[in-house]
């Protein structure tokens, strides 16, 4: 599977591009672009799902981009990615219970990043490769690469990678595609290598920083995989890379990770339920949320909250994502 997309704003009105621009970022980061002169918040952007993966080429003429603790927490979109700057500069600090990270681009060099992450930067005149890959791709691997996050991959490995993500992108441009099936899992296995080096170890990282982003991947995972009734503790524990005791251990304040499971699916019962013209069946909702059977469903609301389902009072539901071949539903598709 290949499926293109592209962005690009240069023929617009200024006030005009600036919003394109902004909205069409949204899955990713929030942008504040400073229009001086008129030529700024110009913004070029062609973009690639191959199968489980999105490689995204930008040109933009600069501006500032954060990434808030409150997106970071409820993101759908649980990915890694890297940043390979082909030209010009771009600084990141992130931040993680007041710890900050601080990179500064160096020309193709990639840098690892979290969608997960909360950041804030600025980028002047750069033109760029991203990588994106869900974290489920990694397994075990993956809890290596959040101690790595916004630092830059300056090493042997690092720069074949880049090496290898650039041929890669130059044969897109050209839709020379033939045999990429095997380029996804080649690629995923080359970042695994590189965060699996022996001689690749970071330095100084505080534990209670990976807890904490270990902690907010298990979430993002949950949140993301709801409607599937056979999500177990093994499940996420692989998805994750995490062992049982320690999923336990993160999940102890809730009552451990399946009363968490429960919290999260009785939340979407109860939206269901209490809308202002609810027409949908019980055993679609017990679908929807990850109840086997409506039976399943009306036993947890009573066990769990003592509630029957009439008693629900009404309250507004939630709308949803992204429009169709757009970067925000590439990466939207990649998570499934």
């Amino acid at each position: 599977m290949l499926n293109l997309f592209q962005f690009e704003n240069k023929n617009m009105e200024p006030e005009e591009r600036l919003l394109s621009w902004r909205e069409y970022t949204n899955p990713v980061a929030d942008l504040n672009i400073d229009v001086e002169p008129d030529n700024q918040g110009i913004c070029c952007l062609k973009g690639w799902e191959l199968e489980n993966i999105v490689i995204v080429r930008e040109a933009n003429s600069g501006g500032q981009f954060a990434r808030r603790s409150s997106r970071a927490r409820n993101t759908v979109l649980d990915h890694f990615y890297l940043h390979i700057p082909c030209t010009g500069e771009s600084y990141v600090t992130s931040y993680l219970r007041g710890k900050l990270r601080r990179s500064r681009s160096k020309t193709n060099i990639a840098t690892l990043h979290s969608m997960a992450d909360v950041m804030e930067g600025r980028m002047a005149g750069v033109d760029s490769i991203m990588l994106f890959m869900p974290r489920a791709q990694f397994g075990q691997a993956a809890e290596a690469m959040d101690k790595h996050t916004n630092l830059n991959m300056d090493d042997t490995v690092g720069r074949i990678l880049v090496e290898y993500i650039r041929i890669i992108t130059t044969h897109l441009e050209k839709e020379d595609v033939a045999g990429f099936d095997a380029v996804t899992h080649s690629l995923i296995e080359l970042v695994k290598s590189h965060f699996g080096s022996t001689n690749y170890r970071p330095q100084g990282v505080d534990p209670s920083i990976v807890k904490v982003v270990a902690k907010s991947r298990v979430r993002n995972y949950i949140n993301s995989n709801l409607r599937n009734p056979d999500m177990s503790i093994d499940l996420i524990c692989r998805a994750i890379g995490l062992s049982r005791a320690t999923l336990y251990r993160l999940f102890e304040p809730e009552g451990g990770v399946a009363r968490y499971v429960m919290q999260q699916r009785l939340q979407i019962v109860m939206k269901e339920l209490s809308t202002q013209h609810h027409i949908r069946p019980l055993s679609e909702i017990a679908t929807m949320s990850g109840f086997r059977d409506a039976r399943t469903l009306l036993r947890a609301l009573n066990r769990h909250l003592g509630t029957p389902a009439s008693d629900i009072a009404p309250v507004k539901t939630r709308k949803s994502p992204y429009p169709q071949s757009t970067l925000g539903s590439a990466l939207y598709h990649i998570a499934r």
